[in-house]
């Protein structure tokens, strides 16, 4: 696992920032989805609310690889991850439910994912630049 690096955590943790969820089947046909409930559960580990991911979810029980995109203007950071654990109750599951419960969505579980690396994807000259 590696640390996160602070800037790509402060950019996840804005609410205007757009979070997307790459995962794969089995046979590695791509899937991607735009969630909001992504957070850091720890400096490597980042974990997100399973809210209406049919597919997401059926592809992270067949192949753990995923990539998270974190982007914001020309801002943009990639962190590539193995699925941690499922947890499907838990205090932090009943948090980010009571944060989540205003807008009328409901998480059925909460997946974490543990960072193996960290690239720098924004429009510029480290484009593609490994940063962790």
């Amino acid at each position: 696992m590696v640390a996160i690096p602070a800037k790509v955590v402060d950019l996840m943790n804005r609410p205007e920032s757009v979070k997307i969820l790459v995962t794969a089947d089995a046979a590695g046909q791509p899937h991607a989805i735009v969630c909001g409930s992504f957070f850091m559960f720890d400096e490597s580990t980042v974990a997100v609310g399973e809210v209406m991911m049919r597919v997401s979810a059926k592809n992270m029980s067949e192949n753990k690889r995923v990539a998270i995109l974190v982007t914001s203007g020309k801002e943009a950071f990639e962190v590539v991850a193995t699925v941690g654990e499922r947890m499907i109750d838990g205090p932090a599951l009943t948090a980010l439910n009571d944060k989540m419960e205003p807008m009328h969505l409901h998480a059925n579980a909460l997946w974490t994912f543990d960072a193996t690396a960290v690239f720098d994807e924004s429009a510029g000259p480290n484009a593609g630049k490994k940063i962790a």
